[in-house]
């Protein structure tokens, strides 16, 4: 969680840009909901910015903005993720919900597997990861995930 806002102090500004610690030029947004400054329902919740040469010679200022901290710091530095090769014998999340349809599908209710056919998508962003490199911090990147997925969506 965040530190709370000294209200007095930011009062009458709609946005509010908190510098994120290890983190030089970006920046956390938050917006005045009416009651207190809380990060944005729906948008993008990082500002970054860097320097790119012009034409002249000098340098310009250039910011944008990323829904995750990760992202906002690979366009800073301009370098691509690490993707990490796996091992092709990897049991992987894929492959254990594979598994798991062969061996019970048939014996469940259609009710049951619509159900499930409904949920599985859900776990794609897993997919490819080796189930025993799981850890708690993947769980999170996933929710993080999905938050991000349904950020436009508003359940009726």
């Amino acid at each position: 969680m965040t530190k709370k806002f000294d209200v007095k102090v930011f009062l009458g500004k709609k946005r509010v840009y908190r510098s994120v610690v290890g983190s030089p030029r970006i920046t956390r947004v938050f917006v005045w909901n009416g009651k207190e400054y809380a990060p944005p329902k729906d948008g993008k919740l990082y500002l970054a910015r860097r320097y790119e040469p012009n034409p002249d010679g000098k340098l310009n200022r250039v910011s944008r903005y990323f829904v995750s901290l990760n992202e906002a710091r690979y366009w800073q530095t301009g370098q691509k993720p690490v993707v990490i090769l796996q091992d092709p014998n990897a049991y992987t999340v894929s492959r254990l919900i594979h598994d798991w349809q062969k061996s019970i599908w048939s014996t469940i209710r259609e009710s049951t597997r619509i159900y499930y056919s409904k949920a599985i998508p859900f776990y794609k962003f897993l997919f490819h990861m080796e189930v025993e490199k799981i850890t708690p911090s993947t769980i999170d990147s996933w929710l993080v995930h999905l938050k991000e997925q349904s950020a436009g969506y508003r359940h009726p």
